[in-house]
């Protein structure tokens, strides 16, 4: 028998990988940190699933959000359900003091801590790569049919298409629905000066079950599982024969010879060794070229990473809305803001709007001190 194809890592890339070849016939195992929730913290949102959101107990809320320390500046880390098993074991030293380097060893990755909100590449800012835009269409797709999307078919759909039918987007709060308002009784002026907008969209569950409730905690963790996370489709893929799911593991080295690929690493502080066919590096961008410099035994190696620039702006309104800080709501992005301005730049700017959460009381209280209780 052949040695089966080898993926390294359960977060998006490493399960719709598996998918793939798993659709082809192919034999995978995937090889995975596996760190996963606190049984304790567990047993508590499985209480809090079953229960409504008015129905949950002070002290079970205390324990999932309670670790969540917002400041004027955001979230210094965001904690799944009060805990920080994304992150265990892996922080990586690094020389910039305004840079920290976060990379998960959790089953789902960090999956466990996105904020749900998706969007294609637009040929724009595929400009120099090897593939075009109409080359990623059908793996859009192939994402799609086990990824939920919560979307609407709107401006955006002209640069963003949405490539399957989607759910029902998530409800808008109240500041969002006036925000959205204003944008649209301004959209023709805005569209000239190379503004785009429209609805967020969302990989967010709208079945019957496992519906958005609306109940404000989609920055510290999800009790009902709406938002979507990676460990739905792992689990879905452990129920095929061709699929082993080897929690544990973290590898360190893979080297490649004529007919296989052997792999080195450790599983519960033990040396272990895998032979397969080819090995998929499906870890983010820290760990896969860690593990490839170690392979080439290319230490003291400098490899430049680029990222996208993320600031937080508030957003100030010319009238208040109303029952902000009362309304059930949900505290992912509500609405899309492009900026693709009127020269043919490479890549428009993306804007993610908010709207209230509880989390910015807290933060300004922290902000002014005691000041905050007057």
């Amino acid at each position: 028998m052949k040695n089966p194809f080898c993926i390294v890592g359960s977060g998006p890339a490493g399960v719709s990988c598996a998918k793939a070849l798993l659709a082809r016939g192919e034999r995978v195992i995937l090889l995975d940190g596996g760190v996963e929730l606190e049984s304790d913290k567990r047993r508590i949102v499985e209480k809090m699933r079953g229960l409504a959101p008015e129905r949950w107990s002070e002290s079970d809320l205390k324990t999932i959000t309670g670790a969540t320390a917002p400041t004027h500046k955001g979230i210094p880390i965001k904690y799944a359900f009060g805990s920080e098993f994304p992150y265990r074991d892996t922080r990586i030293p690094t020389s910039g003091a305004q840079v920290e380097v976060l990379r998960s060893l959790a089953k789902g990755g960090l999956s466990n801590v996105w904020g749900a909100a998706v969007l294609p590449y637009t040929a724009r800012e595929m400009k120099g790569w090897p593939i075009e835009e109409k080359d990623l269409a059908p793996h859009y797709k192939a994402v799609l049919e086990f990824m939920p999307l919560a979307a609407e078919a709107d401006d955006l759909s002209e640069y963003f298409p949405l490539y399957q039918e989607t759910n029902k987007p998530i409800e808008l709060s109240a500041q969002a629905t006036d925000l959205l308002t204003h944008l649209t009784r301004n959209r023709f002026r805005l569209r000239k000066t190379g503004f785009e907008f429209g609805r967020a969209r969302l990989a967010v569950h709208q079945t019957s079950d496992r519906r958005c409730r609306s109940c404000g905690l989609c920055l510290t963790g999800c009790p009902y599982e709406s938002i979507y996370c990676t460990m739905e489709t792992l689990d879905a893929l452990m129920r095929n024969p061709n699929f082993i799911y080897t929690p544990g593991w973290v590898v360190e080295t893979f080297k490649e010879e004529a007919d296989k690929v052997s792999v080195r690493g450790s599983q519960d502080g033990k040396i272990v060794h895998l032979d397969c066919q080819k090995i998929f590096l499906a870890a983010g961008c820290v760990s896969p070229t860690q593990i490839v410099l170690r392979s080439l035994n290319a230490f003291g190696t400098a490899r430049p990473f680029k990222t996208s620039q993320h600031f937080i702006l508030p957003l100030l309104q010319k009238f208040a809305s109303k029952k902000v800080t009362t309304e059930s709501l949900n505290a992912l992005s509500q609405i899309f803001i492009e900026v693709f301005g009127v020269s043919a730049e490479p890549s428009p700017i993306h804007l993610q709007v908010y709207s209230y959460s509880p989390l910015y009381g807290q933060a300004l209280s922290r902000m002014v001190g005691p000041l905050g209780k007057a």
